[in-house]
Protein backbone atom coordinates (compact mmCIF):
# COMPACT_ATOMS: atom_id res chain seq x y z
CA UNK A 1 0.00 0.00 0.00
CA UNK A 2 1.25 3.73 -0.82
CA UNK A 3 2.06 5.42 2.52
CA UNK A 4 -0.59 8.36 2.48
CA UNK A 5 0.31 10.78 5.40
CA UNK A 6 -2.75 12.12 6.90
CA UNK A 7 -3.56 14.42 9.96
CA UNK A 8 -7.64 14.33 11.06
CA UNK A 9 -9.02 15.70 14.52
CA UNK A 10 -11.96 14.72 16.16
CA UNK A 11 -13.82 17.60 17.57
CA UNK A 12 -15.83 16.32 19.98
CA UNK A 13 -14.31 18.66 22.74
CA UNK A 14 -14.64 21.58 20.32
CA UNK A 15 -10.78 21.87 20.19
CA UNK A 16 -9.77 18.67 18.17
CA UNK A 17 -6.96 16.74 18.64
CA UNK A 18 -4.74 15.51 15.77
CA UNK A 19 -2.97 12.24 14.75
CA UNK A 20 -0.33 12.65 12.51
CA UNK A 21 1.75 9.92 10.23
CA UNK A 22 -1.16 7.62 8.98
CA UNK A 23 -1.92 5.71 6.07
CA UNK A 24 -4.72 6.51 4.29
CA UNK A 25 -6.57 3.01 5.27
CA UNK A 26 -6.33 4.44 8.80
CA UNK A 27 -7.79 7.50 8.27
CA UNK A 28 -10.84 5.82 6.29
CA UNK A 29 -10.93 3.39 9.31
CA UNK A 30 -10.86 6.22 11.71
CA UNK A 31 -14.06 8.07 9.90
CA UNK A 32 -15.98 5.48 8.77
CA UNK A 33 -16.16 4.34 12.79
CA UNK A 34 -16.42 7.90 13.63
CA UNK A 35 -19.40 8.54 16.86
CA UNK A 36 -19.82 4.68 16.97
CA UNK A 37 -20.78 4.11 13.00
CA UNK A 38 -20.04 0.31 12.03
CA UNK A 39 -18.70 -0.63 8.15
CA UNK A 40 -18.39 -3.80 6.17
CA UNK A 41 -16.60 -4.14 3.14
CA UNK A 42 -18.61 -7.37 1.23
CA UNK A 43 -17.70 -9.34 -1.78
CA UNK A 44 -20.63 -8.86 -4.82
CA UNK A 45 -20.69 -9.36 -8.15
CA UNK A 46 -18.22 -7.99 -9.80
CA UNK A 47 -16.19 -6.55 -6.96
CA UNK A 48 -16.48 -4.97 -3.57
CA UNK A 49 -19.06 -2.92 -1.96
CA UNK A 50 -18.62 -0.81 1.36
CA UNK A 51 -21.46 -0.91 3.76
CA UNK A 52 -21.73 1.47 6.32
CA UNK A 53 -24.07 2.24 9.32
CA UNK A 54 -27.02 4.98 9.14
CA UNK A 55 -26.11 5.95 12.46
CA UNK A 56 -23.95 4.97 15.61
CA UNK A 57 -23.86 1.63 17.63
CA UNK A 58 -26.31 3.01 20.38
CA UNK A 59 -29.01 4.28 17.99
CA UNK A 60 -31.85 2.70 16.25
CA UNK A 61 -31.12 3.77 12.84
CA UNK A 62 -27.88 0.83 12.58
CA UNK A 63 -29.48 -0.48 9.11
CA UNK A 64 -26.55 -1.20 6.74
CA UNK A 65 -26.28 0.71 3.41
CA UNK A 66 -24.48 1.19 0.67
CA UNK A 67 -21.44 3.67 1.05
CA UNK A 68 -21.30 6.83 -1.47
CA UNK A 69 -18.48 9.37 -1.29
CA UNK A 70 -20.41 12.09 -1.15
CA UNK A 71 -24.33 13.61 -0.74
CA UNK A 72 -26.75 12.91 -3.93
CA UNK A 73 -26.73 13.22 -6.74
CA UNK A 74 -23.09 14.17 -6.48
CA UNK A 75 -21.41 11.62 -4.65
CA UNK A 76 -20.34 8.12 -6.46
CA UNK A 77 -20.87 4.51 -4.61
CA UNK A 78 -17.74 3.37 -2.86
CA UNK A 79 -17.32 0.10 -4.74
CA UNK A 80 -14.07 -1.29 -5.64
CA UNK A 81 -13.55 -4.11 -8.62
CA UNK A 82 -10.75 -5.18 -6.99
CA UNK A 83 -9.80 -8.55 -6.94
CA UNK A 84 -9.17 -9.45 -3.04
CA UNK A 85 -10.15 -6.96 -0.23
CA UNK A 86 -7.02 -5.73 0.73
CA UNK A 87 -6.72 -4.22 -3.14
CA UNK A 88 -10.06 -2.70 -2.78
CA UNK A 89 -9.13 -1.50 0.41
CA UNK A 90 -6.12 0.69 -1.58
CA UNK A 91 -8.57 1.52 -4.11
CA UNK A 92 -11.44 2.56 -1.46
CA UNK A 93 -8.77 4.09 0.81
CA UNK A 94 -8.23 7.48 -0.95
CA UNK A 95 -11.53 8.26 -1.45
CA UNK A 96 -12.83 7.85 1.84
CA UNK A 97 -10.18 10.46 3.20
CA UNK A 98 -11.65 12.77 0.62
CA UNK A 99 -15.28 11.89 1.32
CA UNK A 100 -17.40 14.66 1.91
CA UNK A 101 -19.60 13.86 4.77
CA UNK A 102 -21.22 16.77 6.53
CA UNK A 103 -21.19 14.87 9.70
CA UNK A 104 -17.50 13.08 10.22
CA UNK A 105 -13.91 14.96 10.69
CA UNK A 106 -12.45 15.70 7.51
CA UNK A 107 -8.90 14.44 7.05
CA UNK A 108 -5.91 16.58 5.62
CA UNK A 109 -1.98 15.87 4.84
CA UNK A 110 0.44 16.61 7.52
CA UNK A 111 2.05 19.01 4.86
CA UNK A 112 -1.42 20.67 5.02
CA UNK A 113 -1.18 20.84 8.48
CA UNK A 114 1.46 22.03 9.21
CA UNK A 115 1.04 24.80 7.03
CA UNK A 116 -2.38 25.54 8.52
CA UNK A 117 -0.50 25.85 12.00
CA UNK A 118 1.80 28.42 10.53
CA UNK A 119 -0.65 30.80 9.89
CA UNK A 120 -1.71 30.52 13.57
Amino acid sequence: MTKITCTYAYPADGRGYPESGLTALEVAQARLSHDGHRYDLRREEGGWQLYVSQGSVNSAAGKMVAAWDGASPYGKLLFSRAATESDAWDDLAPRIVTASWSDVPEAMTDADYQAMMAEG
